[in-house]
């Protein structure tokens, strides 16, 4: 197991990939108790770690107590951490995804597990690099977001949550930046999708890999953009777990973000904070950026699921509230499919951006003159 990890890192590298590991996941640590997770993935009866199998745990949530179980897999991370400690590609660590669906978790003992084990890598990790954990979705235990435990925070967005319906670039936005400024500190997104299974999208009810599909998340890869969040692209089903299924979704979404990739390509986001905006009704996005570059994107307000039909918008107009002192900026305007340049223009700060026409949504990048 741990060979075939080492071979990871060495190819990720050689293709100049990042990686963040992660050490374990709430499904070896689940017995179908807690609410009905897809019976194929609870793996409990297969943990070395049970008791039943010559373990230490009697039940998944002694690995959160101060047990013989945890302190067992403590040391192993360490052994792990000190192993790969020496990768430069390893930006940071993971120490466990989705803690509150381990059976029997709670916030008291979900944040006691995460310090111990935070502790744990620091003290292994010859290059102090940043330490992460998750839970489900975009559930929140503030006591653990608030913690020096963790370095960066986590959120799992899937539009299949009832209140959203669909529209996970709201979810994006609103998630990301909530996080942010509550707890001040870098909001990854571990996992993102439409939905997490693959048939249906809960309420908009739309099959993943269908063009319906890939304009929703076409939507939320830019909306991460502005959200401020540090990856916009973790797709769970469409990049990966499409293999256990009869799709192939990696095929058709392999190039979802090229366009957005180059957007943003050679941007220095030092210093970058989510900024306010005002749109005229007729738009949804946002605008985040720095006294140099900003970068906004909006939508047609009724692009929405399940069908995210598109069509062709104009007269609309944004003002963003631009950093720094007053000044002018060079404003260029993309098309967010391919990525072209459509139009320029420049504005003064505080003045109305008036939008060019445009299908379904655009880009906007400010530059200080």
């Amino acid at each position: 197991w741990v060979a075939g990890w080492d071979r990871v890192f060495q190819m990720a590298s050689t293709r100049g990939i990042h990686v963040i590991p992660v050490f374990d996941s709430w499904t070896r640590w689940n017995d179908g108790s807690p609410g009905n997770p897809p019976r194929e993935w609870i793996q409990w009866f297969k943990n070395p770690y049970s008791r039943a199998l010559g373990g230490p745990a009697a039940s998944p949530g002694d690995l959160l107590s101060d047990t013989a179980c945890r302190r067992l897999w403590l040391a192993w991370v360490a052994q792990l951490v000190k192993r790969w400690g020496s990768m430069q590609n390893i930006c940071a660590w993971e120490i466990f995804s989705e803690l509150d669906l381990v059976t029997g978790a709670n916030e008291k003992i979900g944040l006691d597990f995460a310090r111990a084990a935070s502790k744990v890598i620091r003290a292994a990790d010859p290059l102090h690099r940043p330490v992460t954990a998750s839970l489900s979705g975009v559930g929140d235990w503030p006591k653990l977001s608030a913690d020096r435990a963790l370095d960066i925070l986590q959120i799992h967005p899937y539009a299949s949550d009832g209140r959203y319906a669909g529209q996970l670039d709201e979810m994006i936005i609103q998630f990301t930046r909530e996080r942010m400024k509550t707890y001040h500190k870098p909001v990854l997104i571990g996992e993102v999708g439409l939905d997490a299974r693959l048939t249906l999208t809960g309420a908009s009810q739309v099959r993943l890999g269908t063009p319906e599909a890939a304009r929703g998340t076409h939507q939320a890869i830019w909306a991460a953009i502005v959200a401020g969040t540090m990856v916009g692209r973790m797709l769970w089903w469409e990049d990966g777990y499409d293999q256990y299924s009869s799709a192939d979704l990696r095929t058709s979404y392999r190039h979802a973000d090229s366009a957005a990739a180059s957007f943003v390509a050679g941007v220095d986001f030092t210093g970058f904070e989510p900024l306010e905006t005002l749109t005229s009704s007729g738009l949804f996005g946002g605008a985040i950026g720095n006294d140099r570059v900003v970068l906004g994107w909006f939508r047609d307000a009724a692009c929405r699921a399940p069908a995210w039909t598109i069509r062709r918008v104009s007269g609309q107009s944004v003002i963003v509230k631009l950093p720094g002192t007053p000044g002018v900026w060079r404003a260029e305007y993309t098309e967010t499919t391919g990525g072209k340049v459509i139009a320029t223009g420049t504005t003064s700060s505080g003045a109305s951006v008036r939008l060019p026409d445009f299908d379904g949504d655009i880009a906007l990048k400010l530059i200080r003159q």
